[in-house]
């Protein structure tokens, strides 16, 4: 309900679809309103401004037209692992290395998806086709699932 009303509140002032998708930055939220639309959710964990680490950028991510497509069949939160709220989800997925991505499967139990290696632009374009739908039965049968 409070996607569908985001999606009408954004239509109002112009903006599109793709554009909301990024509205999130706590996993808590996103979580809520991708379990609630059942799409996958593509969670990004970034180290924070103040770091020397590289983080992965939205405007990138949705760069390529075929990418934004592919965007809208999920929810998608990029996360300030430098926060409060960001330190928490980051220990809730137990991983060292930032960046950190990974997609959760359209019920919200699974990862099919997880990595901390860099994402150059066609590893975007696969990770997002591959995982669109969000069914774990896809992700079980493919054997690199989580590199």
């Amino acid at each position: 309900m409070l996607w569908n009303l985001c999606l009408l509140l954004s239509t109002m002032v112009g903006a599109t679809p793709v554009e909301t998708t990024f509205d999130f930055v706590e996993y808590g939220p996103a979580y809520y309103a991708a379990q609630e639309s059942r799409r996958p959710l593509l969670v990004v964990l970034n180290p924070g401004p103040s770091t020397a680490e590289s983080s992965v950028k939205p405007e990138d991510i949705r760069k390529a037209r075929v990418r934004r497509e592919l965007l809208k069949q999920y929810t998608v939160v990029v996360v300030d692992a430098s926060t409060e709220a960001g330190r928490k989800t980051h220990e809730l997925f137990g991983t060292p290395a930032l960046p950190y991505v990974s997609v959760i499967d359209k019920q919200q139990k699974y990862q099919l998806y997880r990595s901390s290696k860099p994402h150059a632009a066609e590893d975007w374009n696969l990770l997002l086709e591959k995982h669109k739908d969000g069914n774990l039965e896809v992700a079980k049968s493919a054997s690199n699932c989580f590199t």
